[in-house]
């Protein structure tokens, strides 16, 4: 017998851990509002694997797929508006589509990590554009309604910077160039974000809890910064780790040691490297609308996802916890879409409400 699931419309709210104190503001309040997904359905709600989520104002979704259609665009409801693109190297086929976003007037905008290439779409998912990105992408941020984007960039040599690319240029200006830590220290954590106001956010090192914040202008302001511990592996997570490394082979575990290193190899002691994770995940910094600052941490589990939440000017707000491992997120407006599997295994994306 077929099962399939199709767009729902049921409400829960998220679990919400909030700063107690009366009279401060806290975190947000999420309500589920939509889940797209299907096992066999044979159309774009079919999910693949998601490499990543995007969400607009207006509540459309962005699902961006290993299969094809590659760019899976939905409105609020569920309902597809389009399917565009395939793997592959020629234009409107991707090869790594790390990021999808949304730009001014119902575009898009899509940075494949392996080709190197930009790809601006128009409203109906067609490509108006293709443009070559000159450096190594470790991170990409979008700058809300403007499609305004910012990079992060590793150039392998211990030197990482920042580039912002303006929607409507063909080439990207560089913001500020930093080092990164020597061999062994720390890891490039790949993660950016940029305010409705242009600020910037980057985190050097997902070992350590400092975010680096600069003005629309590249000048340093102040750090958000946490002092709490670095979240420990279980002993299950400790062995899976262990035996991931061992199943790829002396080159690939080679390889994992030089990415774990920041180019050579790792020097970090087994107690770092598999008892503790990083402070936060891969690509784990957003703002929203509202100028606050979303950090998807690695405190959840393999069903809840933590964030924290900080105010514009830095503060610590608390902490939002949804009931789903979300591999990747996206705010806009009044909303936050995440990409997760459902407990049977099956890709789907869920749109939130924030308040």
């Amino acid at each position: 017998m077929r099962r399939q699931l199709v767009v729902t419309g049921v409400r829960c709210t998220a679990i919400i851990a909030a700063l107690p104190a009366s009279g401060r503001a806290q975190a947000p309040r999420v309500e589920r509002v939509t889940e797209i997904g299907c096992e066999d359905c044979g159309d774009a709600r079919q999910l693949a694997s998601t490499w990543d989520v995007a969400v607009n104002e207006a509540g459309d979704v962005l699902a961006v797929d290993r299969d094809a259609p590659t760019l899976r665009l939905f409105d609020k409801t569920g309902r597809v508006v389009w399917g565009r693109g395939r793997p592959g190297a020629g234009p409107g086929e991707y090869r790594f589509p790390m990021r999808g976003t949304f730009g001014p007037n119902g575009t898009v905008q899509v940075v494949d990590m392996r080709l190197r290439r930009l790809t601006r779409l128009a409203q109906d998912g067609s490509v108006a554009q293709s443009l070559t990105i000159p450096f190594f992408v470790a991170g990409v941020a979008a700058q809300g309604r403007q499609g305004n984007l910012v990079f992060l960039t590793d150039d392998f040599k211990r030197t990482g910077a920042l580039h912002r690319w303006a929607s409507t240029a063909e080439t990207p200006v560089q913001v500020l160039s930093f080092p990164t830590p020597p061999p062994g220290e720390a890891t490039l954590s790949a993660s950016v974000a940029v305010a409705p106001n242009g600020d910037i956010a980057f985190m050097p090192s997902a070992d350590t809890y400092e975010i680096r914040r600069l003005s629309p202008t590249g000048q340093s302001i102040a750090s958000v910064v946490r002092s709490i511990a670095r979240p420990r592996r279980s002993a299950e997570e400790i062995a899976a780790m262990k035996q991931r490394l061992n199943m790829v082979g002396a080159t690939a575990k080679a390889t994992q040691e030089q990415k774990q290193s920041g180019g050579s190899k790792s020097l970090l002691s087994d107690e770092d490297r598999f008892e503790f994770k990083p402070h936060a995940s891969v690509d784990a910094l957003r703002y929203d609308d509202a100028g606050r600052l979303w950090v998807r941490t690695t405190r959840g589990t393999d069903k809840t996802t933590v964030f924290d939440v900080f105010a514009p000017a830095g503060t610590f707000l608390g902490e939002v916890t949804l009931p789903i491992k979300a591999d990747a997120y996206s705010l806009a407006g009044s909303y936050l879409a995440t990409a997760s599997e459902r407990a049977d295994g099956i890709p789907v994306v869920l749109l939130w409400s924030v308040r």
